[in-house]
C-alpha cells in the first residue's frame, strides 16, 4: 500500500505532457514526439517546445480540431521530417483565426499536408491552412485541399497573412482557395519574404485583391522565383494570375493561370495592379473581362493597371473584353498592359487583344513611359484601337518600340498609337502585317524594313532621331523572332546577316578516348560524329544499344568547381526549379551560352529557376549544335552533347 501511495505521488509530480505525446521533453535535443492527430493538438500546451512528426498522422477521424496558439503565438519548432497529416477539418463559428496554427513566431518545416478543409461562418479574421497570421519562418511545405467558403478576407491554403517578419520558402501548394477580399491561392496577404512558392488549383473572391499565388503583395513584400497556374476568378478590382495588387517587389517568377472576372478594375495575366518594382517575370495564361453594368476598365496580358516599375518581361495570352455595347462600355485592353501608368522597359507582349475603346496590342491607354518594348499580337476594338497603345495621353513617353500585329476598328485606328498628346520617338509599326498605313503616332515602314538593323541605326530612316542601342539592349537576326528585333535578355544571337551556311560534316579527329583498340571509330566517336552531323534520332538509338558505354543517357555528370559533382538526374524545361537548373546555367554560362548579361541568371548570379532566359539560351546551345527539335528541353540527347564540351 505504501509502495502504490509513493508512485501515485510520482506520477502527479512529472510532467503532464508524458503523456500528451509518443515521446521526447520538448527540448531542441529530444522533441515531443507526434504519432497521431491527439499529439497533434495537444502542442497548444508548450506553445514553446520543439515537436517532430515520427510517422504519419491520419486525422480523418478527428472532430473539433480547434486551431493552435489562439491566445498566444506559436514560437517553437515544428519538424514534419517528411511525414504528412492528413484529411484534417478545422471547422468553427468562434475563431477568427482559422488554420493548424492561428499565430506562429516559431518555424515549421519539412512537411506534408494532405485534404485539409477549413471552413467558418465568420467573416472576418485570416485562415490559412497552416497558419492564420505568420511572423516566422516557413520552409519545405506541400498542402492540398480547400480552405474558405467565400466571404473571408484575408485567406490562402497555405498562410493567411504574412507577416513583414515573415519567411516562406519551398512551399507547393494544390486546392481550391475561395473568400472575400485579399484572397491568393497560397497566401492571403505578404509583407514578408516568399521565395521559391508554386500554387496549381481555383482561386475566387467576391471583392478585391485576388491573385493565382498571393492576393496582395504589400510594401516591404518580395516574392521571387515563384509561380502560379489554375484560373482566377472574381468580380472585385485587382485580380491577378500571381498577385492581386502588388506594392512590393516580384522576380524571376510566372503565371499560367487564366484569369477573368465581371465589371472589374485592373485585371492582368500576372498582376491586377501595381505600385511595385516587377523584374524578369513573364504570364502566358488568358485574361477575359466581361461587363454588364458600370465601365469596367483596364485588362491587360501581364498587368492591369500599372504606376509601379516593371523591367524585362513578357506576357503570351489573349486579352478579351466584351459586353453589352448598347449600355456599359469597357475602356483599356492591352496585351501587357491595360491601364500603364508607370515606366515599363524592355518588355514585350504576343497575344491579342479584342477590347472596346483604347485597345492596343501592348497597352490599352499610356499615362507614363514605356521605352523599349514591341507587341506581335492582333489589336481589334470599337474605338481608339492601335497596334501599340490604343490611347496616349498628353505628358507620356514613348521611345524605341515598335509593333507588327493586325489592327482593325471603327473608329480612332492606327498604325502604332492613336489621340491626343504625349512624345512618341523612334517608333515603328509594320504597314503590311498592320493593315494600317496610318497612325497618329509612330512611323510605318515596310515588313522588309522592319527586319533591317539599319532601319534603326541609320539615322537617315525617316521618323529615326536616336539610334537604337543594338549593342546591349537590342538583336536582330533573319532565324529569330520572325525576323523582328528581339530583346537581348530573351537569349536569341545577334546576327544581322544571319548564321553561315552549315560547312560539310567533317570527321572528329580521333584520339585514344575514341578510338577502338582495334582502330577506326569507336562508338563514342560515332555516337559524337552523328550529334555534330545533326543525326540525333541515330545517335539516341546506338547509345540505346549501348547503356553501359553511355549513363549520361539517363544520368549526366557536370563537374561543377564550387560544388563538386553535380548529378543531372531529370530532363529539364522551363518551369523546373532546383540545384540542376543553376548548375544547368553556370554550364551554359561557361562555354558562351550566356543566360543573362546582367542580373539573375549571368556570371555567378546562376539561379534555381528555369526560365525563359534559360530555355533562350539553350536553344541558341541546340541550334549552334545541331540538336533537333531546338526548343529549349534539358533531354538525353542535349545532355549527352554537352557532355562531349
Amino acid at each position: 500500500m505504501k509502495k502504490n501511495a509513493i508512485l501515485l505521488l510520482v506520477l502527479l509530480i512529472l510532467p503532464i505532457n508524458i503523456f500528451a505525446f509518443g515521446g521526447g521533453d520538448g527540448s531542441s535535443g529530444s522533441p515531443y514526439q507526434i504519432q497521431n492527430c491527439t499529439d497533434l493538438q495537444n502542442i497548444k500546451d508548450d506553445l514553446d517546445g520543439y515537436y517532430v512528426l515520427t510517422q504519419n498522422v491520419d486525422c480523418s477521424g478527428f472532430s473539433n480540431f480547434t486551431p493552435i496558439a489562439i491566445s498566444a503565438d506559436f514560437n517553437g519548432q515544428l519538424d514534419g521530417d517528411g511525414f504528412t497529416i492528413s484529411d484534417l477539418t478545422i471547422s468553427t463559428t468562434t475563431t477568427v483565426y482559422l488554420g493548424i496554427f492561428a499565430t506562429s513566431d516559431g518555424e515549421i518545416k519539412d512537411l506534408i499536408i494532405d485534404n485539409i478543409t477549413v471552413t467558418s461562418t465568420q467573416d472576418t479574421g485570416r485562415f490559412g491552412g497552416l497558419v492564420a497570421y505568420n511572423r516566422g519562418t516557413i520552409t519545405n511545405i506541400d498542402i492540398s485541399g480547400s480552405v474558405g467558403t467565400g466571404i473571408q478576407d484575408s485567406v490562402g491554403l497555405l498562410v493567411g497573412g504574412n507577416d513583414s517578419l515573415g519567411v516562406i520558402t519551398n512551399a507547393t501548394g494544390t486546392g481550391t482557395v475561395s473568400g472575400n477580399d485579399y484572397v491568393g491561392g497560397l497566401i492571403g496577404t505578404n509583407a514578408g519574404s516568399v521565395s521559391n512558392a508554386t500554387f496549381s488549383g481555383d482561386v475566387s473572391a467576391a471583392d478585391d485583391y485576388l491573385g493565382g499565388l498571393v492576393g496582395e503583395n504589400a510594401n516591404g513584400g518580395s516574392v521571387t522565383n515563384s509561380d502560379s497556374a489554375g484560373t482566377v476568378t472574381g468580380e472585385g478590382n485587382y485580380l491577378g494570375g500571381l498577385v492581386g495588387y502588388n506594392s512590393g517587389s516580384i522576380s524571376e517568377s510566372f503565371a499560367a493561370a487564366d484569369v477573368s472576372s465581371t465589371d472589374s478594375y485592373g485585371l492582368g495575366g500576372f498582376v491586377g495592379g501595381n505600385e511595385g518594382d516587377i523584374t524578369s517575370s513573364y504570364a502566358t495564361g488568358s485574361v477575359y473581362m466581361s461587363y454588364s453594368a458600370g465601365s469596367p476598365y483596364a485588362a491587360g496580358g501581364f498587368v492591369g493597371s500599372d504606376y509601379g516599375t516593371i523591367s524585362e518581361c513578357y506576357a503570351t495570352g489573349d486579352v478579351t473584353m466584351e459586353g453589352d455595347l448598347v449600355g456599359p462600355v469597357g475602356y483599356a485592353a492591352g496585351g501587357f498592359a491595360g491601364e500603364a501608368g508607370g515606366i515599363i522597359e524592355r518588355s514585350y507582349a504576343t497575344g491579342n487583344v479584342v477590347g472596346f475603346l483604347a485597345a492596343g496590342g501592348f497597352c490599352g491607354e499610356l499615362y507614363g513611359e514605356i521605352s523599349n518594348s514591341y507587341s506581335r499580337g492582333n489589336a481589334t476594338g470599337e474605338g481608339d484601337v492601335a497596334g501599340f497603345c490604343g490611347y496616349v495621353d498628353t505628358g507620356t513617353t514613348i521611345l524605341k518600340s515598335y509593333s507588327t500585329g493586325l489592327v482593325t476598328g471603327d473608329t480612332g485606328v492606327s498604325g502604332f498609337a492613336s489621340v491626343i498628346g504625349g512624345t512618341v520617338s523612334d517608333s515603328f509599326w509594320d504597314i503590311e502585317t498592320s493593315g494600317q498605313v496610318s497612325s497618329d503616332y509612330g512611323t510605318g515602314t515596310t515588313t522588309l524594313a522592319m527586319k533591317l538593323i539599319t532601319t534603326f541605326t541609320d539615322l537617315a530612316t525617316e521618323g529615326l532621331d536616336e539610334v537604337w542601342d543594338f549593342d546591349t539592349i537590342w538583336g536582330i537576326n533573319p532565324d529569330e523572332n520572325d525576323g523582328y528585333p528581339f530583346l537581348r535578355w530573351q537569349g536569341f544571337t545577334h546576327d544581322p546577316d544571319g548564321p553561315d551556311p552549315a560547312p560539310e560534316p567533317v570527321p572528329e579527329p580521333q584520339n585514344n578516348s575514341n578510338r577502338s583498340s582495334g582502330g577506326g571509330c569507336s562508338v563514342k566517336c560515332k555516337v559524337n560524329n552523328l550529334i555534330k552531323q545533326g543525326k540525333n534520332v541515330q545517335a539516341q538509338e546506338l547509345m540505346n544499344k549501348w547503356p553501359k558505354l553511355f549513363p549520361q543517357n539517363n544520368v549526366a555528370v557536370v563537374n561543377n568547381t564550387n560544388t563538386g559533382a553535380t548529378i543531372f538526374s531529370r530532363d529539364l524545361t522551363i518551369g523546373f526549379v532546383g540545384e540542376d537548373v543553376r548548375d544547368l546555367q553556370k554550364l551554359l554560362n561557361k562555354l558562351g551560352y550566356i543566360v543573362s548579361v546582367s542580373g539573375p541568371g549571368s556570371v555567378g548570379n546562376e539561379t534555381s529557376m528555369f526560365g525563359a532566359l534559360t530555355q533562350a539560351a539553350l536553344i541558341k546551345y541546340q541550334k549552334e549544335n545541331g540538336i533537333v527539335p531546338a526548343v529549349g528541353y534539358f533531354g538525353p540527347i542535349t545532355r549527352a552533347s554537352l557532355l562531349g564540351k
